[in-house]
């Protein structure tokens, strides 16, 4: 299993739990650590996270939209970059 950490902002975080709905994954590694994420007084907050809860996430906000918030833009960008990292690291 590919893991890895994803690092963002409360802002950010705030902004995903808008469209990641963790009363979906209740008892969940991905819903716990969003949760206490939130939670926390950490800024930036740093996510250990599997290739497939990033999965999970990107499923669950969509796609992109002309009306994203600039942290929803940020966050797909990271989301992004980490998912790039676990292709680079299949093939290498």
């Amino acid at each position: 299993m590919q893991r890895g950490v994803l690092t963002v902002t409360r802002a950010e975080l705030a902004d995903m739990l808008q469209k990641f709905d963790v009363r979906k994954y209740v008892g969940t590694p991905i819903a716990n650590k969003l949760v206490a994420g939130i939670q926390s007084n950490i800024d930036p907050i740093n996510l250990e996270v599997s290739k497939e809860e990033i999965e999970m996430i990107m499923d669950d906000i969509g796609a992109p939209m002309p009306d994203d918030s600039a942290n929803m833009s940020a966050l797909r960008g990271k989301i992004n970059q980490l998912l790039m990292k676990f292709q680079t690291e299949t093939i290498g």
